[in-house]
């Protein structure tokens, strides 16, 4: 739970940077945040399978959820 929060701060904010960046017209500086936001998302997703297989597998050796 408190890494999803963490992550979700994190994209808020590179998100509302390039929002901010984008409406001011400063389009050669939306790339940096735009592609850190990209990192950020494909950082979540490996952490949340990981988490899922860490869990089917605590499942399946015990028959009930680890948590």
């Amino acid at each position: 739970m408190g890494r999803g929060i963490v992550f979700a701060f994190i994209y808020g904010l590179l998100i509302s940077m390039v929002i901010d960046l984008y409406l001011w017209d400063f389009y050669s500086d939306l790339v940096a945040p735009a592609l850190i936001a990209l990192v950020v998302w494909i950082i979540a997703l490996y952490d949340t399978r990981d988490t899922i297989r860490k869990y089917n597998s605590a499942l399946r050796m015990n028959g009930s959820p680890p948590w």
